[in-house]
């Protein structure tokens, strides 16, 4: 669906709330060693930026899900 909406199919979508994630506790620590990364929310990302994040994500976990298979 991704490589789809890349190609420019507009595909309708139902637009369910997102729900922002809460750090833990752990992670809302110290940020001197990442003081000078720029961060970059899923959110602020253009549509279809976002459709390659979806797209690469989705090629990741095939990858992922064709090896545990050919394993077990």
């Amino acid at each position: 669906m991704a490589w789809l909406r890349l190609d420019g199919l507009n595909i309708p979508q139902l637009k369910l709330p997102r729900i922002k994630r809460k750090d833990p506790a752990f992670l809302t620590g110290d940020m001197a060693d990442h003081i000078d990364d720029d961060i970059v929310k899923f959110d602020d990302l253009d549509r279809e930026e976002q459709d390659v994040c979806v797209l690469l994500t989705d090629l990741f976990l095939a990858v992922v899900c064709l090896a545990l298979a050919l394993i077990l």
